[in-house]
């Protein structure tokens, strides 16, 4: 399997061909990560795209991206899940490629389009690169870590998306850090289209902000948009907020 560094490596090849400004970020992840489920974009747990509203949903997606990409609907699942596609055999279990190549993305976008006042680490190690009085916490590492003048300043936690059990662990992780760094800033990026999940992540009093792949893409599906996800912002105007 490939290395984090040979996945960094690749997203980097392949951006710096599909990016040419900010206007393009959002289709080069689809087109990066987006896989397809019982004929349609896997905007959900894929049982839910079989029929009714989610499957309607998704399709609504496949005809944006259609028209992002240039391509006939017919072509546009051969246009998405390049990383699968290009460094895992077929059959391989998606979640953690996904996962590690989702933050690795993130992280080359920040450094790419953001400003150098701010040094970025990757899977920062808790108790020895970033808040190293939290030893012994079951979690780990911290997904993206922005350190400014050699101080933590914000954590960025990447989910491509949020599953229903695991809406705590975000709010956990918030209250954590931010309990030992009062100051740090809290956000989460994602390509969750779940109102429900993500209006749970949207209203913690500890998470400082919720960005989306394509916050349009999300009020496309809903139509009209929810009162409850109004303060969903773009992925851009998380580029803007390291700028």
């Amino acid at each position: 399997m490939p290395t984090r560094e040979e996945i960094m490596l690749f997203i980097r090849q392949v951006f710096e061909r599909w990016i040419r400004s900010t206007d393009d970020i959002w289709v080069a992840f689809y087109r990066l990560l987006l896989d397809y489920a019982h004929g349609v974009p896997r905007i959900t747990d894929s049982n839910r795209l079989r029929k009714g509203i989610w499957r309607e949903r998704a399709l609504k997606i496949e005809r944006a991206l259609a028209e992002a990409i240039g391509c006939h609907l017919s072509e546009v699942e051969d246009n998405l899940n390049f990383l699968m596609r290009s460094l895992y055999p077929p059959g391989t279990q998606r979640m953690n490629p996904i996962g590690i190549a989702f933050a690795c993305a993130i992280l080359y976008l920040v450094q790419r389009f953001g400003s150098e006042r701010y040094e970025w680490k990757i899977e920062a190690r808790i108790g020895v690169e970033v808040f190293q009085s939290l030893r012994g916490l079951r979690r780990r590492s911290v997904d993206i870590v922005a350190f400014h003048q050699g101080d933590p300043f914000a954590v960025i936690s990447s989910k491509w998306g949020i599953r229903h059990d695991r809406v705590r662990d975000l709010q956990e992780e918030a209250d954590v850090y931010k309990k030992e760094i009062p100051s740090l800033v809290f956000l989460v990026v994602t390509n969750e289209f779940d109102r429900a999940r993500l209006q749970k992540v949207l209203t913690y009093p500890t998470i400082d902000g919720v960005f989306h792949v394509r916050r349009d893409l999300v009020w496309q599906a809903y139509d009209p948009i929810p009162d409850s996800l109004s303060g969903l912002r773009d992925f851009t105007e998380l580029l803007s907020a390291f700028s």
